[in-house]
C-alpha cells in the first residue's frame, strides 16, 4: 500500500504548493497537472503483471503480433486494437505500449481539468477516490471515458470548429470502449436549461431504484426467460451511488440558482475574466454551457449508478459522466465569500477523497489492485 500512500501525499503537497507558493494560477494549474499526470503514467505504465487484469491485457498485446491488421474485433475495440497493433508492429515491449496507452488516458483527463478546474489536485484525487481500481484494471473503458469527456468539454465552446472538434473526440472514444457511444446523447444538454426542481424528482427516483431495480430485473428475467446479470452482493463502481447522490447535491446546491439562465453575479464559481478593478462580473458562455452540462452529467451519473445496482454492465455508463464532472465539482469550494471558509472546503475536500482512496479501491481492493508492486 506504500505507493498509494506516496501517490496521494505528492498529489496533496503539489496542490498545496500550487495554491501557496506559486503566484500565477496557470503556471501553478501546469506545474499541479504536469506533476500528478506524470504520477498516474508512472504508477500506471509501471505496475506489476499481479495487478488487476494485467495478465490479460499482456496476452492479448502479445496475441496482437500474431493477428493481421484485418482480423481487429467489434468497433468497441477497434481503438485499443490499432494502438496496441501499432506498438507491435513497430518493436514496442510491454512496458514501453504501457506508457503509451496511460498518456492516450491521463492526457484529455488533464486537459479537462486544466480547462474546468481551479483546484487541478483535488479533481485528481477524486479521480483517485472514484477510479483508481479500474484506472489501474479496465484500461480500454477508463481510456475510452477520459477521450469522450474531453470530447464533452470542447463540445461547451461556442465556436462551430469546437463543437466539431468535440463530436470527432467523442466518435475517437467511442472506438475504445462501446459505453462511451452514450456521450453522443449526453453533449446537445449542454444547450438545455438545468433547474434546481428537477431534483425533487430525480434523485428520490434513483434513490428507490437503486432498492428496487434488482428485484424489477429478476421479475423481469424470469418472465422472459432470459440468464439474469444480476450479481447478488456484487456492485460495479465501489457501491458509491450514495455518495455521488450526495456530490450530485452539493454541487447543483452550492454553484446554481434556481435556473442556469439566470445571471450569477453571486457566485464565483463560473466568472469570467476580472476588468479593471479587479472584480469579476459575468460568467463566460462556454462555462454556462459546462455548468449546465455538469450538472445533467452527474445527474446521468447517479442514475446509471443506480441502475447499476441491478445490471453491472449499465453502470458503466457513468463512467464518462462522472469524469466529465470530476474537474468542475473541487470548485464549488470558490463559491464561498469568506477565502477561510473556501480554503477550510478544499482541505476538508482533499482529505475526504483522500479517505475515500484509502477506504473504497485500496482496503476493498474489489480489483486486486493491493498489494502494488512494480514490473521490475
Amino acid at each position: 500500500m506504500i505507493p498509494y500512500f506516496i501517490l496521494l501525499s505528492i498529489i496533496a503537497v503539489t496542490g498545496l504548493i500550487g495554491r501557496f507558493l506559486i503566484k500565477n494560477e496557470k503556471i501553478s494549474r501546469i506545474v499541479v497537472i504536469s506533476i500528478c499526470a506524470t504520477c498516474f503514467i508512472v504508477m500506471g505504465a509501471l505496475r506489476s503483471p499481479t495487478i488487476g487484469d494485467t495478465k490479460v491485457y499482456m496476452s492479448l498485446y502479445d496475441g496482437i503480433a500474431k493477428s493481421s491488421w484485418l482480423s481487429f474485433p467489434g468497433i468497441g475495440e477497434l481503438g485499443y486494437f490499432f494502438v496496441s497493433k501499432l506498438c507491435r508492429t513497430i518493436g514496442l515491449p510491454w512496458i514501453a505500449f504501457q506508457v503509451v496507452i496511460y498518456i492516450l488516458m491521463i492526457t484529455p483527463l488533464s486537459i479537462v481539468i486544466y480547462q474546468r478546474s481551479k483546484h487541478p489536485a483535488i479533481a485528481f484525487l477524486m479521480f483517485s477516490a472514484f477510479y483508481l481500481s479500474l484506472y489501474l484494471s479496465a484500461l480500454r473503458q477508463i481510456t475510452s471515458a477520459c477521450i469522450s469527456a474531453l470530447g464533452l468539454s470542447v463540445f461547451c465552446y461556442k465556436d462551430k470548429k469546437f463543437k466539431i472538434l468535440g463530436f470527432v473526440l467523442i466518435l475517437l472514444g467511442s472506438i475504445f470502449h462501446k459505453t462511451s457511444f452514450v456521450v453522443l446523447l449526453i453533449a446537445p444538454l449542454s444547450l438545455l436549461d438545468f433547474k434546481k426542481p428537477y431534483l425533487l424528482i430525480v434523485v428520490p427516483f434513483a434513490i428507490t431504484f437503486f432498492f428496487a431495480a434488482p428485484y424489477v430485473y429478476q421479475a423481469a428475467h424470469k418472465l422472459i426467460g432470459s440468464p439474469s446479470i444480476y450479481l447478488p452482493g456484487k456492485y460495479e463502481g465501489g457501491g458509491m451511488v450514495f455518495l455521488f447522490l450526495v456530490l450530485f447535491l452539493l454541487f447543483v446546491l452550492f454553484s446554481t440558482p434556481t435556473s442556469l439562465s439566470e445571471k450569477l453575479d453571486s457566485l464565483k464559481l463560473f466568472r469570467g475574466k476580472a476588468d479593471e478593478k479587479g472584480e469579476h462580473n459575468e460568467i463566460s458562455e462556454d462555462s454556462l454551457r459546462y455548468i449546465n452540462l455538469v450538472c445533467w452529467t452527474m445527474l446521468l451519473a447517479s442514475l446509471f449508478q443506480a441502475l447499476g445496482g441491478a445490471s453491472l454492465p449499465a453502470s458503466r455508463f457513468s463512467y464518462v459522466p462522472m469524469i466529465a464532472s470530476i474537474a468542475y465539482f473541487p470548485n464549488i469550494s470558490d463559491t464561498f465569500k469568506s477565502k477561510r471558509l473556501s480554503l477550510l472546503v478544499s482541505l476538508g475536500l482533499g482529505f475526504i477523497f483522500i479517505a475515500l482512496t484509502i477506504i473504497n479501491p485500496i482496503m476493498r481492493n474489489e480489483l486486486n489492485i493491493v498489494p502494488y508492486s512494480f514490473i521490475f
